[in-house]
């Protein structure tokens, strides 16, 4: 009898507001090898990881929803805009997974955020419904983020 592989859906978070705009090179390259290294580790350890990408400024838009990571995957360039609904996008790409079915197998939800933490414009979600939204989350599920700075570092744990 064949074993079902362990199913990992990660989601990368890309910050694109006006703070990040000298970053966003560097972004991009972090995105790129954050995907080249999901795509060893899927296949070394025999597992299937799908990939979900989320932009996100003064609004959040999906990129790319739970596609084969073993698939080609390219950010084209990157743009910097306004304000930074960074809640939103981690509080969406959470309630998407959702929608994922996880009847067979082993599942394992991870939430990048790539981004600087300052955050200014998020409508759906404050920083008390995305830390209640946190704490009611399954074992199956891990946010952590990538931050440029001890302060940025700062301003991401206290969500």
């Amino acid at each position: 009898m064949l074993k079902q592989p362990l199913k990992n859906h990660v989601a990368v978070l890309l910050d694109v507001s006006g703070s990040m705009s000298q970053l966003l090179p560097q972004v991009k390259k972090i995105f790129d090898n954050q995907i080249e290294f999901l795509r060893k580790t899927s296949v070394l350890n025999e597992q299937e990881t799908r990939v979900s990408v989320y932009a996100f400024s003064n609004n959040v838009e999906c990129l790319i929803f739970d596609v084969d990571v073993a698939r080609p995957m390219e950010i084209r360039q990157l743009k910097a805009m306004s304000s930074t609904s960074m809640l939103d996008a981690i509080g969406q790409s959470l309630e998407d997974f959702k929608l994922l079915p996880e009847k067979y197998g082993d599942h394992a939800f991870i939430v990048y955020v790539l981004s600087d933490g300052e955050e200014n414009t998020s409508r759906n979600f404050n920083a008390q419904t995305m830390k209640k939204l946190l704490s009611q989350l399954p074992e199956n599920y891990s946010v952590c983020a990538f931050a440029p700075t001890v302060n940025a570092v700062t301003l991401l744990k206290a969500y």
